[in-house]
Parts: C-alpha cells; sequence; structure tokens
C-alpha cells in the first residue's frame, strides 16, 4: 500500500492517493473482519490444533478472544502507519508508533499484568491499549494532511535529490555509490 501511495503522491495525484486510501480501508476491512470472526467464533478448536492441555486451552481460548476485538486496532494501525509512509510523514509514524508502543501499551501492559495481577491478559489488553493509541495518533494526522502541499514538499524533496552534483544526498545514494566502486 505505502509504494502505491508514494507513487501517486510522486505522480501529484491527490485524487489517486484518495483512491489508494478507500481500496486499503477496504481490504483492511475485509480482513479484519474475517481473521476477527474467526477468532471469536472458534478460540477453542483454533488451539486444540496445538494442545488438548485443559489450562492452556481456557487461557488461550481468553487471548484469542481478546486478539480477536484487538485485532481490529492492530491491522488498523498497520495500514494508517503504511499510508502515513507513503504520503511521506514516515518520521511522525515512527515517532507515534515508538510513543505509542513503548511509553502507552507496555506501561498499561505491565501495570494491568503485574501490578493488578491479570497476568497474559493484562499485557494483551495493554499492548491493544497502545494499538489504539496508535490509531488515534495516526487518524488525527491524517485527518488533518493537506495533500496538495504535501505533494508539493515531496516534488521537492525528488528534485533536490536528482539534481546532479557530487554530493550525494541520502545514505542510500552513497550505499550504491560503495556498492558500484566495490564491484
Amino acid at each position: 500500500m505505502t509504494t502505491y501511495i508514494a507513487s501517486a503522491m510522486g505522480e501529484g495525484s491527490a485524487e489517486k492517493v484518495k483512491q489508494y486510501i478507500r481500496a486499503c480501508l477496504v481490504i483492511s476491512a475485509v480482513y479484519i473482519a474475517s481473521v476477527s470472526a474467526l477468532l471469536l467464533s472458534s478460540p477453542g478448536p483454533l488451539i486444540r490444533i496445538f494442545t488438548n492441555e485443559p489450562e492452556t486451552v481456557k487461557l488461550t481460548t481468553t487471548l484469542l478472544t481478546i486478539e480477536g476485538f484487538g485485532f481490529v486496532f492492530d491491522i488498523a494501525q498497520i495500514m494508517a502507519v503504511a499510508v502515513l509512509k507513503g504520503i511521506g510523514q514516515e518520521v511522525e509514524g515512527t515517532k507515534f508508533y515508538i510513543f505509542s508502543i513503548f511509553g502507552w501499551g507496555v506501561p498499561i501492559a505491565y501495570l494491568l499484568a503485574f501490578i493488578c495481577k491479570f497476568g497474559a491478559v493484562g499485557l494483551y489488553c495493554g499492548i491493544t491499549c497502545g494499538f489504539i493509541m496508535m490509531n488515534f495518533l495516526c487518524l488525527r494526522v491524517l485527518k488533518s494532511v493537506d495533500f496538495g502541499s504535501q505533494i508539493a514538499k515531496i516534488n521537492e524533496r525528488i528534485l533536490y535529490l536528482s539534481t546532479t552534483g557530487e554530493e550525494l544526498k541520502t545514505i542510500e545514494m552513497r550505499s550504491m555509490k560503495n556498492i558500484e566502486e566495490n564491484n
């Protein structure tokens, strides 16, 4: 998805970007609905494929049920970050991920699992809270993006990086030159 959106941004087509985002939403919705339905409707039979140990089946059935709900937020945040990367907002996406998972989700998971004594259930719920925060932050940015000005910024960056000259302007360009020289 990131590649298609980035390509449309490079072409300067805000309409194509929006079409790809809509396609991403449809594909994600179908995938989320399918997997969540499976996890919510059949957690016991799914885990019994791997084990019949009663304590493991009981705990894992609960965890798969939580994942059935949390999966929505997990996949949604993956798609939101893909869109952010595609529109040139990869730095924001990375910052949001670090904060949402490590600054928000992990502390909540720790609190629920070890302080509140919910164990593995607390871990799953805490990380799901991180995914929810990630979605909130990404959607705030996506709602405020002016695709026209973002396209202009990307085109400026492309022009800057593609100008001739001795200076190799990105790490990738320097790496490619080193590989060419060594071959």
